[in-house]
């Protein structure tokens, strides 16, 4: 019979994995306990605790066998509702009889007695005589049975040696040995078929869970008799909740009970972008970002700025503070400093004129004065600072000075002056003096200024002319 027995191979097998083999006295209790030890012995969780090999178990058997009660040795438990059967000795082979009796006797506790002389002298062969180990028991009358056949009478009357004595005792010890024997060969049969099919030697194939939901793919791990590890990662395409992949892979197969490493989905990594880009170094920046687990492609620009220095991050996009997948792409904005510009030549130019051309050139423009010209017309732009050409960033400023034209001088009172000093006077004026003396020709001269013109008191330009009257 089976060891265990259940509903379902996995309780059966639950059961061989937990549970020892029950003792043979629990079926036959009056087996005595050196048969329960062979059992447990032969049936060993740990194979370190079991025999080495065949022969090993033989010897153990035979050992045991030596050691028992002869009564007990005979004794054979008959299977339930089974019919007797006749045993022929190896010396009295069964006669034929007009009714054929029952060649198996039952004593009084329903044990068959089994009289297998054959068997007897295959195990004999290798295992000393019971009575070279123990004394022999003290014969005592065997037990009426409830009723006995002719037929049954001559097997018993045949079934005895010449000298008279019976010789069933070791036959039956054999059949003992030999019914222990095949339960142990059955139950080994049996462990091995459960240990290739459902226990530690059989395998199963891990099912294929990627893409499922984790409730399923954990149910579909459980029910293949596996057990289900749990990790979690961030995936880009695998929605959260789902199943990335599995170790081992599907179809693999390992062993029941076995770990099956599922890792679950997350879905899409979010990050929130960092400050501390704009005004770092461009290199920082990128490192900055990476920092912060944003590893989408960076797309570098440049530009000049009149505030921030070349080398460094003037924006990004997306800016600092936004929730971003991690691979988003960036656009960064990095300074090549304050532009070079040209500064324009504004000689000859009117104010407006001026203007223009140096705003249009990057540049502020400044009008820090006026001053007066001989040679630049009022209104014209008379001088510039910085003087035209490179060097100027744009944004600098451009300061000018522009011509008030020729500069008006206030003609000196010289009325009533002698001629020489009033002619002195103008030129140191800046005048040119022409004179012109109305002396009648009979009349001596007085050598005195009369009068000028433009007459005294009003404003002429230097260099003009100025007609000084005489007497």
């Amino acid at each position: 019979s089976q060891p265990f027995t259940g509903d379902a191979p996995i309780q059966i097998a639950f059961q061989h994995v937990n549970s020892a083999v029950p003792a043979p006295s629990k079926l036959v209790p009056w087996l005595p306990p050196a048969v329960d030890a062979l059992m447990a012995h032969l049936t060993a969780k740990d194979p370190d605790n079991r025999p080495a090999d065949g022969s090993e178990a033989l010897r153990l058997l035979r050992q045991v066998r030596e050691r028992l009660d002869p009564k007990v040795v005979e004794r054979v438990p008959a299977p339930p509702h089974a019919p007797t059967i006749a045993v022929p000795t190896a010396q009295s082979p069964p006669r034929r009889t007009s009714a054929m009796a029952p060649r198996h006797s039952i004593d009084s506790t329903g044990t068959q007695v089994l009289g297998a002389s054959a068997l007897r002298e295959s195990l004999d062969d290798d295992a000393p005589p019971a009575s070279t180990s123990r004394p022999p028991a003290r014969s005592r009358p065997a037990p009426q049975e409830p009723t006995r056949s002719r037929a049954s009478s001559q097997g018993s009357a045949h079934s005895r040696s010449p000298s008279g004595r019976p010789k069933r005792r070791r036959g039956r010890g054999a059949a003992v040995a030999v019914i222990v024997l095949l339960l142990l060969v059955g139950g080994a049969g049996a462990g091995w078929y459960w240990y290739d099919n459902y226990g530690p030697g059989s395998f199963v194939a891990v099912p294929s869970v990627a893409g499922k939901a984790q409730g399923e793919a954990e149910a579909a791990i459980a029910h293949a008799d596996l057990l289900a590890n749990v990790t979690e990662e961030w995936n880009d395409t695998v929605p959260e909740g789902q199943v990335i992949r599995s170790d081992p892979e599907a179809s693999v197969k390992i062993r029941p009970g076995g770990p099956v490493n599922l890792v679950i989905s997350q879905g899409v990594r979010y990050e929130t972008v960092p400050d501390g880009i704009e005004g770092a170094a461009a290199a920082d920046a990128e490192q900055i970002l990476l920092n912060a687990q944003l590893d989408g492609k960076i797309d570098q620009s440049e530009t000049f700025h009149d505030d921030v220095a070349e080398g460094l991050v003037i924006s990004i996009s997306p800016g600092s503070g936004e929730e971003v997948r991690h691979d988003t792409d960036f656009t960064m904005l990095v300074s090549l400093g304050r532009e070079p510009v040209r500064v324009p030549r504004l000689d000859g130019l009117t104010v407006k004129q001026a203007r223009s051309a140096v705003e249009n050139a990057g540049l502020e423009f400044k009008q820090t004065g006026e001053s007066y010209s001989e040679s630049v017309p009022e209104g014209e732009i008379l001088s510039q600072d910085p003087q035209p050409g490179p060097g100027q960033f744009r944004g600098d400023q451009v300061s000018v000075t522009v011509s008030k034209g020729r500069e008006p001088i206030l003609i000196p009172e010289v009325a009533d002056l002698p001629v020489d000093e009033a002619r002195d006077i103008l030129g140191r004026a800046g005048f040119e003096v022409d004179v012109q003396s109305v002396t009648p020709p009979e009349t001596a001269p007085l050598n005195r200024a009369v009068a000028t013109d433009p007459p005294g008191g009003e404003y002429g330009y230097l260099g003009d002319r100025i007609t000084l009257t005489v007497v």
